[in-house]
């Protein structure tokens, strides 16, 4: 079971269509999923493979979701990080996870370069909104034609998602979500809300939280 077949089984049983509204423009379906092949190819090209981990530091934008999407599919464990924390707490985080790639925005680049110092896995970082120098820009990665990229074999219990508690008693630490966790969560969340199929939501919660990533998957 690998989360990223939950995108490619709805598009087949639905067609295209408009999924998500964005500062002015629609997303549909279809090039949310081409957008996750292509930042998994982007991915690859770093050298992220399966249980690698790939933390973001980011306010809610489209590209979380592509990469969260991506990491699904090559089986790796994307890693939300909340953009609140200061530049020591996030390179505890990223240090303490052994993360490889840090995806973030131009608004929280020095805090990632303050706690890349203290991480000596981290080998990337990316920007998604401009690009800086000393980092790769992941709206490149947009304009390569994508190629067919099947997502890996996962098992239930293999990790999709690690996210950190708020450290409110200690230092905080990890919590591994599986592609079963996730999926499960989500359904019941969908069947509690007894949405319609035209209907459209709201996301007012950060995709750094549980929640708000379990009503976006």
């Amino acid at each position: 079971m690998n989360l990223a077949e939950l995108m490619i089984k709805n598009i087949e049983e639905y067609g295209e269509y408009d999924t998500l509204y964005y500062e002015g423009r629609w997303y549909s379906n279809v090039e949310m999923e081409r957008r996750s092949r292509q930042v998994a190819e982007g991915l690859v090209e770093l050298g992220v493979r399966k249980g690698d981990r790939v933390a973001t530091v980011l306010g809610n934008c489209p590209e979380v979701l592509n990469i969260f999407h991506a990491c699904f599919r090559l089986g790796s464990w994307a890693m939300p990080v909340l953009f609140t924390l200061t530049g020591e707490e996030i390179g505890y985080v990223l240090r303490d996870s052994g993360a490889k790639v840090v995806i973030t925005q131009k608004l929280f680049w020095d805090k990632v370069k303050e706690a890349q110092k203290a991480a000596s896995t981290v080998e990337a970082v990316v920007t998604v909104d401009e690009p800086v120098e000393g980092a790769h820009f992941l709206q490149e990665w947009f304009k390569q034609p994508p190629s067919e990229f099947p997502p890996v074999a996962c098992k239930e219990e293999d990790v999709a998602i690690l996210m950190y508690t708020s450290g409110t008693t200690g230092r905080p630490k990890g919590v591994m979500l599986s592609h079963n966790n996730l999926y499960t969560n989500a359904m019941a969340a969908a069947k509690s809300q007894n949405m319609e199929e035209e209907e459209m939501g709201i996301s007012a919660l950060p995709l750094n939280h549980s929640y708000g990533i379990i009503t976006n998957i």
